[in-house]
């Protein structure tokens, strides 16, 4: 019975290039959807703009049947990429919040 060898991985570093030239989106809404062998992300913005007094806000808000949102990016990520994501926004989230530092 042949022998099972793991096959190599090659690390090189990852260069990110074309980020600035990218518009940033706005983004109020994400869902994740559990795949056998990964995650759908699905990021989206939406919700309407109220404004006004608490009382034109009510009534603005009772005039809304629906809230729609609009996709702006559905990414396919596997379980390493998201342990990875959870990480680096678990960093940011443990600083302390701009404006607030003692």
């Amino acid at each position: 019975m042949p022998k099972k060898v793991a096959p190599k991985v090659a690390t090189r570093p990852i260069e990110v290039i074309g980020v600035e030239e990218q518009p940033i989106l706005y983004a109020n809404v994400a869902l994740v959807q559990r795949l056998m062998d990964g995650y759908i992300i699905t990021v989206a913005q939406g919700a309407p703009l109220i404004y006004g007094t608490p009382e034109q806000q009510e009534e603005q808000m009772n005039a809304i049947d629906r809230v729609t949102v609009r996709p702006i990016a559905r990414l396919g990520l596997t379980r390493a990429v998201v342990e990875n994501l959870r990480d680096q926004l678990n960093e940011i989230l443990a600083l302390p919040e701009p404006g607030l530092e003692g």
